[in-house]
């Protein structure tokens, strides 16, 4: 990664600093800045309009898989989440795909819940002029 020279704060002496990444980040993002200006209607002639989202690809010998889909519309973010965890709503780990909306209430196994979640399988190929849901941020899992 690097060197540099610090200064100790023991001794005030200069030592050099070695900089070294011990493991990868095990999530990656990738942002659609469009996503703002969609909502603005400020790129209407713009000539990409249908985009196609792959849910796992291989990269210098990593695989990355889609985690999650989040959505800007409605001035509010929305995403998919890919498996979900709650202690006390969903003990039990599971790997199906879910929507979630924090925005809207609801109720779950007779508790009241402060978000929405469903599950739904995510859509893959999105019209960025016509669908409701408007992908803004991805973010893949290295496995």
């Amino acid at each position: 990664m690097g060197d540099y020279v610090g200064q100790c704060p023991k001794d005030y002496r200069p030592s050099v600093v070695y900089k070294k990444i011990n493991q990868a980040s095990k999530y990656y993002s990738c942002c659609f800045d469009y996503a703002e200006d969609l909502q603005n209607r400020k790129i209407e002639g713009e000539t990409f309009f249908k985009i196609s989202i792959d849910e796992n690809f291989v990269y210098k010998d990593c695989i990355f898989e889609l985690a999650s889909i989040v959505y800007f519309q409605g001035m509010h973010y929305t995403t998919h989440i890919k498996g979900v965890y709650h202690p006390k709503f969903r003990p039990q780990r599971d790997e199906r795909w879910f929507y979630h909306d924090g925005m809207k209430l609801g109720t779950n196994n007779g508790s009241y819940t402060k978000g929405l979640l469903f599950e739904s399988q995510p859509s893959l190929e999105f019209d960025l002029m016509k669908d409701e849901l408007k992908p803004y941020i991805l973010i893949y899992r290295v496995i």
